[in-house]
Order: C-alpha cells, then sequence, then structure tokens
C-alpha cells in the first residue's frame, strides 16, 4: 500500500522540528504539502497566526489523505469535512511504537521548551491508536 500524501499545519511543523524529527515525516508520508501561507508563517519570527483554514483549503483542492493539525478547532473543521487527521502527539506515538523515540521525553520537552499543550490522556489515546494501528499494518 502506497504512502499517503498529507497536508501540514504551522503547529505540527514548529513541534516537530522543535524535537528534530520533521525528517521522519518521510517513513508515513509520501509527500508532506505545506500551504504558502503556512511555509511563511513556520519560517516567521513574528506572532503566529492560525493557518489551519490554508491547511485545510489545500487538503480539498489536492485530494490529499490527510491533515496535520494540532488546533482543536482546525480539527474539528478537518473531520467535518471528512478529512483525516494526525496531530504531533500521534505522529510523536508512531515513532514511539515503532522504537524510534521515547514519547513521554518529547512531550516533556515539547511542554518545557515552547509551551505545548498537552494532556497525559491524550497522550495516552495517541499510544493506544498507534499501537491498534501498528499491530494491524503488522
Amino acid at each position: 500500500m502506497p504512502l499517503p500524501i498529507a497536508v501540514a499545519d504551522t503547529t505540527v511543523l514548529i513541534a516537530l522540528h522543535h524535537l528534530e524529527h520533521l525528517p521522519k515525516l518521510s517513513l508515513f508520508y509520501h509527500q508532506v504539502l505545506i500551504p504558502a501561507a503556512v511555509r511563511a508563517e513556520f519560517l516567521s519570527k513574528d506572532e503566529r497566526k492560525n493557518r489551519e483554514a490554508e491547511a485545510i483549503s489545500q487538503a480539498k483542492q489536492r485530494n490529499t489523505d490527510l491533515i496535520l493539525i494540532d488546533e482543536k478547532k482546525g480539527r474539528q473543521i478537518a473531520f467535518r469535512e471528512r478529512r483525516q487527521v494526525r496531530g504531533t502527539i500521534r505522529i510523536l506515538a508512531d515513532l514511539h511504537v515503532q522504537g524510534i523515540l521515547n514519547i513521554r521525553n518529547e512531550v516533556t520537552h515539547l511542554r518545557n521548551d515552547i509551551g505545548f499543550r498537552v494532556t497525559d490522556q491524550v497522550v495516552h489515546s495517541a499510544l493506544q491508536e498507534a499501537a491498534r494501528a501498528f499491530a494491524g499494518a503488522c
């Protein structure tokens, strides 16, 4: 089965870049599309704006398989549009399940270094989903 194509939003890029895991997206996705507005925001040192609309719009235009997005509002819109969604924590959980990293350490770094907000319950749920997906793929 070929790897899917995804569209990325800024927060996922920022978090994975901070942890130096951005290149690992190639383990799960054939291609990751980055809308121009998201790219500009990612490269900017200015205040972050919510660019999830651009990611969702490009996913629709390009008919991609899924969206990489963390913001609750954007995720809700993507679900309504019947798009698959993966966030930073689920990507880290997938890497954890494959033995590439320790998700607890990575989440601690995100929380302490860039103020990433996530509950332990979300981390636990993502680990369960990733384990089920990994078991189903084997």
